[in-house]
């Protein structure tokens, strides 16, 4: 078949479209995750054995920790679903997305001047390097439920789209930590949450281009 031949055939027969629009498969894949995520929470990290009562108290932080977590998540989906569509421009959707991370760091800074800087560090101890391995770790199955989710749209941006699959896995997997978490300090749930959130972004950035290449 020849040039000419290939491009009239194209024409008569156009590349099939997905059957389903792309926002119904990055949130049916975004729900599967979160219940994944939840169950791993639930079986492997176990809920803080008080869930209950911060809950019946009315505790703000960890409120404050759901809050920021679904935000992230709900800020990113409609950022992947636009860099799946090949041709779509993402526009306002990335300012969005980093509202949560801005209100939350402001709220840490408001905390730390009321705490003295030397203080506020000893609510989290070794709960630190836990978080920034166990929410990575939690986001994992996201990662690669999304990824194969999102390839099926074909997205051409490669490193951007892993990127911000990466942010959504991120705070998938930290709404799942949220509910084991035993800290309940904001300064703990801005710094040590945002940190574990970028660094699933940089594993989605870095494997993106592997994970998501359709040729």
């Amino acid at each position: 078949m020849d040039t000419d031949d290939l491009i009239a055939d194209l024409g008569h027969h156009p590349p099939r479209k997905p059957s389903r629009p792309a926002s119904v498969i990055v949130a049916a894949a975004a729900l599967a995750s979160l219940v994944v995520a939840l169950m791993l929470s639930v079986l492997w990290l176990k809920p803080r054995p008080d869930l209950a009562v911060p809950l019946i108290v009315d505790n703000h932080v960890f409120l404050l920790k759901l809050v920021f977590t679904v935000s992230v998540v709900a800020a990113a989906l409609p950022v992947v679903r636009d860099l799946s569509i090949p041709g779509r421009r993402i526009g306002r959707a990335s300012i969005l997305m980093a509202i949560p991370f801005a209100l939350i760091m402001v709220l840490v800074l408001r905390e730390l001047g009321v705490h003295h800087a030397p203080d506020w560090p000893s609510h989290a101890d070794h709960a630190w390097l836990e978080c920034l391995w166990q929410i990575p770790a939690l986001a994992a199955p996201a990662l690669i439920i999304l990824a194969i989710a999102v390839r099926r749209l074909a997205p051409t941006n490669l490193t951007r789209t892993g990127a911000y699959i990466g942010l959504l896995a991120g705070g998938i997997g930290a709404v799942g930590y949220a509910l084991h978490c035993h800290h309940d300090s904001v300064a703990f749930v801005g710094t040590a949450y945002t940190l574990a959130i970028l660094e699933t972004a940089l594993v989605g950035a870095l494997l993106g281009p592997r994970l998501l290449r359709w040729v």
